[in-house]
């Protein structure tokens, strides 16, 4: 696999440095990805009560 890895990367100009590029940069977006997926639901916030002496 590696030697067919490094072929494709010659036969297309690349370089192992780009093939590290194009993987961080999957992590990456993978990683984003699972971000967005964990936020939790929006939230309305509480009507403030203020007492009388305070108003």
């Amino acid at each position: 696999i590696k030697d067919a890895t490094l072929k494709r990367l010659q036969d297309y100009s690349g370089t192992k440095q780009r093939l590290s590029q194009l993987l961080d940069e999957k992590q990456q977006r993978e990683l984003e990805q699972e971000l967005e997926e964990e936020r939790p639901p929006p939230v309305t916030p509480c009507e403030p009560i203020l007492h009388e002496e305070i108003k």
